[in-house]
């Protein structure tokens, strides 16, 4: 462990660190990264039941 502050738990400098990375890949593993990321990003989450409707609303 170092001495140094790791600054507000929110701070999220390590993403540059992870794009570098990333960059620094060939170009055809950067664009099997770029397709997971899309693939992650429209996946459906099956433990989402929805929004629960208004009592009032017609569809309750």
């Amino acid at each position: 462990m170092t001495g140094e502050i790791m600054g507000p738990p929110w701070q999220a400098d390590w993403t540059k660190d992870a794009d570098g990375n990333r960059d620094s890949l060939p170009t055809e593993a950067q664009e099997m990264v770029a397709a997971a990321r899309a693939e992650l990003v429209v996946a459906v989450d099956p433990t989402f039941v929805g929004a629960t409707p208004l009592p009032t609303s017609p569809t309750a």
